[in-house]
């Protein structure tokens, strides 16, 4: 077996997500987040695959996600901020850091919504719902 981790149907857990409650998102927890992976991603010198994704959630929390190319560069940033490994998400996720070059096809399923937008001061304090809609 390989080094990455798995779930019992052995599908390959290569995605890291961190879950963020409310009052994480009121403590600016996604903000530091954030710069710690955008201090990653240009110490590793900018590796195309490298992305952080998020994903609002319907109890007012987000979930964020470290792409499986954001692994060696950011294991460190994904064991101070306790991801979790996860399988690749399916839903629409909104990509937040990384990415120098725009992939085609990223993060969900195949039938999952792509969207890009450039982090602005409020967006991680109120959630992407108004950016996805």
């Amino acid at each position: 077996m390989s080094s990455i981790a798995r779930k019992n149907d052995d599908r390959p857990l290569d995605w890291y997500r961190v879950r963020l409650d409310t009052r994480d998102i009121e403590r600016h927890f996604a903000k530091r987040l954030l710069l710690a992976f955008d201090s990653a991603y240009l110490d590793a010198g900018e590796p195309e695959h490298m992305h952080l994704y998020m994903a609002s959630r319907r109890d007012g929390g987000a979930d964020l996600y470290l792409s499986p190319g954001a692994m060696p560069a950011a294991r460190a940033l994904a064991h101070r901020f306790h991801a979790e490994p996860c399988t690749s998400p399916t839903h629409p996720l909104l990509l937040i850091g990384g990415g120098r070059h725009m992939p085609s096809v990223f993060g969900a399923g195949p039938a999952a919504q792509q969207t890009y937008a450039t982090p602005d001061e409020n967006m991680l304090t109120r959630g992407v719902s108004a950016e996805l809609a």
